[in-house]
């Protein structure tokens, strides 16, 4: 039962501040929630009135063009007119002769006319010559209402014709007669304009004459009030009081319009949309806060009832605790500067001792032989084990300990937790006994690596051997030599597969025997195939005795059953470092050379280039680059990625070139896809990581803070010992992580999805920011693109190029940046040729550009200058 002192007055009072608390909680929560709201809504309004603003002075803009080119028209119509009469009187035949010219022109209205004194001619586009009386009656009406006006009012040519706008203008010619020139716009280029703008609930706009004369209204082409005075009055925001026509007329505080007048012509142009477009957005927003308010008012209810039976546990779990301290299977020691302090049953089984006063007061020291098997001792060793885990800096260590009754040692399983005790500092130490765990371990790397049959060691082991002879004595020559048995498989289909076994064991022993006395090495790489790896003096006599020795064991008879048995075997022989620096190339040179000698029927082939017909040129190229990279012979140009919006330099991307000191300029295309089908792929990234960073430094010392980012591979994903290089490169350089940013393509993540998530999660832990590149060439999913502690998204130079010509890469683009955003991300374009592009990006919202337009690639004193000089710009 859970002690009484615990819920005393004393408790239960604060017990009740705890509760008031989380009243005063809820009820700054609720006036926050008010605040937040309205500061929303009138945000959300007034940013909808800068949206409908821009959208009607857009429309402005291009009805200008309209009217301007239409105007244009009829002057040219009244001029040329004015140019005939003052040769000669007009007739009919100069009117309509005028006006079929410029409806051949004419690409804006309907119809053209010509007003004179006693009779309106008036023709359609195709040069038809309107008579109606009813459509001349309409005209001259329309004529004589204007007033002056440029734009006359709406008017009809067919009963059930949509409304048509007239465009007049009068002209005085040199006999003083008095003539009126003007068109028809039909209003399908104002509705084609509304059936392309995204939908909105009551979307409306029109046009109205400065008179207040409503003259076209969408999307109601036939407005009944078209022709009528509007009113148009504004509140202090510039809105429209009222909808001027359209389904909003009705109801004056459900739509928001927005009036842009012409600065060319005499009317203007107003936008709006029904206000439920951003309320019901709002109000979906002041629903999710109310349900956070509630559910934070059931979280603090629920808090100090849960501390409650918290605290109640806490007293049970204390001789639970203990009770699982004392049967639990691992040995524990508890120990108190570096003395055993306690102990359970396991840990004095362990240790062959009978209770645990046996084990109080000893160091680890005492309980373990004088020396570890790697020839350390144990007390100055295990001491600062120990003070490395009562630092927090180790969590456990391999040991080996030893009994107390028998003084046998026993390996072990060490694993520490400090923590704080009675102002103490204490460590336990769980103990497992793994003797018998490392014997299956040595079994199972011993299977892992020899071969079952022949006790050779296998393909594998000669792989990590050629590695560790490479990475130890690069500079000594060496050959590997591939052997495969010729007439072995008739030995097998003649005798059976256990004749065939028992030849392979015999060979396997007289080569292990010869290698031994040659100071060689050899494998069994699979089915009738053997390797031998030899030291290589460089004489090629030296090569052709070793051959001729490993052909004469090879030739010595061999007995099956009654039967005397005489093989063959076509070596295939490559030199290291001649063939290949690594062990794939020298595997693969002399298994080419091997098919060489068993194409040819001789017994030795040594590998020459021609040899392989396919990639020669590839095979140099590969270790060019590894000399390039070992002797420094490649180089780092940096492109600067600007602010879209303000043009400020926000950081560069290091890239990668190659100057080949006989083949000139080599592409990164050419060479980087090569080096990630090999081991290169490592040494390369390790090098550009260290020279951007050394870069990072001298800029910084400069005092150009200038972050940096870097590609990385899927093999770099893949490489667990990726974390360390990039941790010890920004210690080597002093560089804070923030200024290194690592780019890796979609395809990289999709190799190894939960690898690649846990590497980017350690590299995004120690401050590194991350990058999604070329985003959309890949085929990556949301869910798991959400997952990636990604911080920044590059859109790829394909859908970037074609931006301002191409209607759908736009809404990809367009798309790509909201979703970005929405997880929130800054947005990068690549591929930047052109001002066009830029603008295009701008308005869409993208965050960072990047490309030619804006910069090329350069040296970094180069870009230095350049950075310099933008930022003074």
């Amino acid at each position: 039962m859970p002690s009484s002192s615990l819920f005393d007055s004393q408790t239960r009072r604060q017990w009740r501040h705890v509760w008031l608390l989380g009243v005063m909680l809820c009820a700054s929560a609720l006036i926050l929630l008010a605040w937040e709201s309205w500061d929303d809504y009138r945000s959300s309004e007034a940013q909808y009135r800068r949206r409908l603003l821009s959208a009607a002075r857009l429309i402005t803009q291009q009805f200008d063009q309209t009217m301007t080119q239409s105007v244009a028209s009829v002057d040219n119509i009244g001029t040329e007119l004015a140019v005939r009469a003052n040769r000669d009187p007009l007739d009919g035949v100069d009117y309509l002769d005028v006006l079929r010219t410029a409806a051949r022109y004419d690409t804006q209205s309907s119809h053209l006319f010509v007003l004179d004194e006693q009779q309106l001619w008036l023709i359609d586009r195709t040069g038809r010559l309107e008579g109606r009386l009813g459509v001349q009656d309409s005209i001259k009406a329309a004529v004589a209402a204007n007033g002056g006006q440029t734009l006359g009012l709406p008017l009809q040519v067919q009963a059930d014709g949509p409304l048509l706008l007239p465009v007049l203008r009068h002209y005085t010619l040199r006999n003083g007669h008095r003539i009126v020139v003007g068109l028809l716009l039909p209003p399908q280029r104002f509705d084609e304009m509304y059936r392309r703008l995204i939908g909105s609930p009551g979307l409306t706009f029109g046009l109205v004459r400065n008179d207040s004369r409503l003259l076209l209204c969408i999307p109601t082409l036939n407005d009944p009030r078209s022709g009528q005075t509007v009113t148009l009055q504004q509140d202090s925001f510039g809105a429209l009081l009222q909808a001027p026509c359209g389904p909003l007329a009705a109801q004056p505080r459900r739509g928001l319009f927005m009036l842009s007048p012409s600065s060319l012509h005499a009317y203007s142009i107003f936008y709006g949309v029904d206000r439920s477009t951003y309320l019901d957005m709002w109000r979906q927003r002041l629903q999710w806060r109310i349900t956070s308010l509630f559910i934070l008012g059931c979280v603090i209810a629920l808090f100090s009832h849960l501390l409650r039976r918290f605290v109640r546990q806490l007293v049970q779990q204390g001789s639970f605790h203990r009770q699982m301290f004392l049967t639990v299977n691992d040995g524990i020691l508890l120990l108190d500067k570096g003395k055993v302090v306690d102990a359970n049953d396991a840990a004095c089984e362990l240790f062959g001792v009978f209770g645990s006063d046996a084990l109080m007061g000893r160091s680890l020291a005492e309980l373990s032989p004088l020396l570890q098997p790697d020839g350390q001792p144990s007390g100055l060793h295990g001491a600062e084990l120990l003070d490395a885990a009562a630092q927090g800096i180790l969590n456990g260590f391999n040991w080996q300990l030893q009994r107390l009754d028998n003084h046998q040692p026993f390996d072990s399983e060490v694993r520490l937790n400090a923590f704080q005790h009675d102002e103490q500092r204490q460590l336990l130490m769980a103990i497992r006994d793994v003797s018998e765990a490392q014997h299956y371990l040595a079994q199972q790397e011993y299977l892992a690596n020899h071969d079952l049959l022949t006790k050779l060691p296998n393909r594998y082991w000669l792989s990590r051997r050629l590695d560790g002879l490479i990475a130890s004595q690069p500079q000594q020559p060496m050959a590997l030599l591939v052997l495969d048995l010729n007439r072995f498989k008739e030995i097998n289909d003649t005798l059976g597969h256990q004749a065939g076994d028992e030849i392979l064991r015999t060979l396997g022993t007289r080569l292990s025997d010869w290698v031994r006395q040659h100071g060689a090495d050899t494998a069994r790489l699979g089915g009738d195939e053997l390797a031998v790896v030899l030291p290589y003096d460089g004489h090629d006599g030296t090569l052709a005795q070793a051959c001729d020795d490993i052909a004469a064991v090879i030739r010595e008879p061999l007995w099956a059953g009654n039967l005397a048995l005489e093989l063959t075997a076509s070596i295939g022989v490559a030199l290291y470092p001649q063939h290949g620096s690594d062990t794939v190339s020298l595997a693969r040179c002399a298994d080419i050379a091997m098919y060489e000698a068993k194409r040819n029927r001789h017994h030795v082939s040594i590998y020459r280039a021609g040899m392989d017909r396919f990639t020669p040129e590839r095979l140099a190229l590969h270790g060019e680059l590894a000399q390039a990279i070992r002797e420094d012979g490649l180089a780092l140009v940096y492109q600067p990625k600007v602010n879209v919006h303000d043009g400020k330099l926000a950081g560069c991307e290091a890239l990668l070139r190659w100057q080949h000191p006989e083949r000139g300029m080599i592409s990164p295309v050419e060479f980087i896809p090569m080096a990630e089908n090999s081991e290169l792929i490592r040494p390369l990234t390790a090098w550009v990581i260290d020279h951007a960073l050394a870069q990072v430094r001298l800029w910084l010392d400069a005092g150009l803070n200038i972050p940096v980012a870097v590609n990385i591979s899927a093999r770099n994903l893949l490489d667990a010992d990726l974390v360390g290089l990039v941790v010890d490169s920004l210690r080597r350089h002093n560089v804070p992580p923030a200024l290194l940013e690592l780019e890796v393509t979609e395809s990289a993540l999709l190799e190894d999805p939960e690898t690649a998530l846990s590497r980017l999660t350690r590299l995004h832990g120690l401050g590194i920011r991350m990058a999604i590149d070329d985003f959309g060439t890949g085929y990556s999913s949301l869910a798991y693109l959400k997952r990636l502690p990604v911080q920044v998204l590059k859109i790829d130079r394909t859908f970037i190029a074609p931006l301002v010509t191409s209607q759908p890469d736009a809404l990809i683009v367009q798309s790509t940046i909201g979703l970005a955003h929405s997880f929130g991300l800054q947005v990068v374009a690549e591929g930047v040729e052109d001002g066009a592009i830029l603008d295009v990006l701008r308005s869409m919202g993208c965050d960072l550009a990047q490309g030619y337009h804006i910069a090329r690639p350069q040296p970094p004193a180069a870009f230095e200058a350049w950075s310099r000089e933008h930022r003074s710009a």
